[in-house]
């Protein structure tokens, strides 16, 4: 429940979630910075969920009870996207929006408030902007299994230097202007490694990488650095003449936006190369024109670089000096994976073990299997579906190809038995994993 008292307006918003998110609202006034509550503090340690790769941190607002927050790059000015478990909130003065973004459905209403107090354990903001979506047109609890609260994102990276451990779950926050660069070199020539650029453009970081494509070609990729996007690459084909969508390609949901869902083709592109890194084989979204036709109106990107890569380094955003630094972690040599069942599973009580299937993508495994929208999974390859999580499940779906699935659903008063084997269906000629540094 959301106390206050509050106007009404009109504004065009972009919010994206390709299981990820952005969005953009300039301030009216200079947004007060967040700092550490004990002076001459040099740094701070959050503990974090990973779930789906996406960073979930704990923050209150206006001295709440502690809500769950995505940490988003991608994400201009703090997001509620709904109160799932009916938490309070009284947030300060507001007026009422309408907001339009990625999608082809009607605008959604939204409150924005100002001089609202964020506060983390050990660290607080003052005077921020919230906008708090009336409808939860995004539905991230019950797709992430977890209750989820909102997204934030710039005010949060402009005032300390984020260091993110992806395989420890950890940040550690620290203060710009007593930080010194991690001294990660070469093992041969002593140069500093991983360090690359960004340019902040309307308050999201972009880089500057390169694709290299079944042809033979290396492109030349501009790409929003997204956090909140827990897929690999998003390429946007249309921004480019000689960027190519891959011979083999599913069609599939790839995410909501705020207009409604966005769908396009799955595929994998060669190689990606950002500073000094490659990565073979790297499974890419290549979203309908329909879809990000907005997104291609704000900016002149060429696509997004989510989670799937980041959490293969240890990450430092460096706002402040205008660069992140990357670091291999275990993650690194991974292959890629996908959701290979072609299915979508949600929890109708988050954090809860109950599970449903929300989609099925059309020629996939699972739909050969006779799963149908609706289906409540009972048992998983003989287990009780109680005694996994939502993430497990999906680990288990984008497990490599050949792995047979066993499910036990119910569908409204009867009982089915399915199974189906995991097909890579947009594999290419050499499937060879061999990410190394250059």
């Amino acid at each position: 429940m959301v106390s206050t008292t509050y106007k009404k307006f009109s504004v065009i918003l972009l919010l994206f979630l390709f299981t990820g998110f952005s969005a953009d609202v300039y301030a009216q006034y200079e947004i007060k910075s967040f700092k550490f509550k004990k002076k001459n503090r040099k740094s701070l340690v959050v503990p974090f969920k990973l779930v789906h790769n996406l960073i979930i941190i704990p923050l209150q607002i206006n001295g709440s009870d502690t809500l769950q927050f995505i940490l988003d790059t991608g994400v201009s000015t703090t997001i509620i996207t709904g109160l799932p478990n009916g938490e309070e909130l009284n947030l300060k003065y507001m007026k009422e929006l309408e907001l339009s973004g990625l999608g082809e459905g009607e605008a959604v209403k939204a409150l924005y408030s100002t001089g609202n107090t964020l506060e983390i354990d050990g660290a607080i903001g003052y005077n921020h902007e919230i906008l708090y979506l009336l409808d939860d047109v995004f539905h991230l609890s019950s797709s992430m299994g977890t209750y989820v609260h909102g997204l934030i994102g710039y005010d949060f990276f402009k005032n300390f230097v984020v260091e993110v451990n992806y395989p420890k779950e950890l940040l550690v926050l620290h203060e710009p202007k007593r930080y010194r660069r991690k001294n990660w070199k070469k093992r041969f020539s002593g140069k500093q490694k991983g360090i690359v650029p960004i340019e902040i453009e309307k308050f999201k970081p972009y880089i500057n990488a390169s694709i290299e494509q079944e042809n033979g070609d290396t492109v030349g990729v501009k790409l929003l650095v997204d956090s909140g996007a827990s897929h690999a690459l998003s390429i946007y084909d249309i921004t480019n003449d000689k960027i190519n969508v891959p011979n083999n390609t599913v069609h599939s949901f790839l995410g909501a936006g705020l207009s409604g869902d966005i769908f396009g083709e799955i595929g994998r592109v060669q190689k990606f190369n950002i500073a000094e890194f490659s990565f073979d084989k790297v499974v890419t979204s290549f979203p309908d024109e329909d879809g990000i036709q907005r997104a291609l109106d704000y900016s002149d990107r060429n696509g997004s670089l989510g989670a799937e890569v980041l959490k293969r380094f240890r990450v430092i955003f460096n706002y402040p000096e205008g660069h992140i630094q990357l670091k291999p972690n275990s993650n690194f040599k991974k292959e890629f994976q996908y959701n290979m069942s072609g299915l979508e599973i949600t929890t109708p009580m988050p954090g809860m073990p109950i599970y449903e299937i929300s989609k099925v993508r059309n020629n996939s495994p699972a739909m050969a299997a006779g799963l149908a929208k609706g289906d409540q999974i009972i048992m998983i390859n003989g287990v009780n579906a109680t005694k996994y999580s939502l993430n497990d499940i999906v680990r288990l779906l984008h497990s490599k190809e050949g792995k047979k699935i066993k499910l036990f659903v119910q569908r409204y008063n009867q009982y089915y038995k399915a199974e189906f084997i995991l097909d890579d269906s947009i594999s290419l000629a050499n499937q060879e994993n061999s990410n190394t540094p250059n």
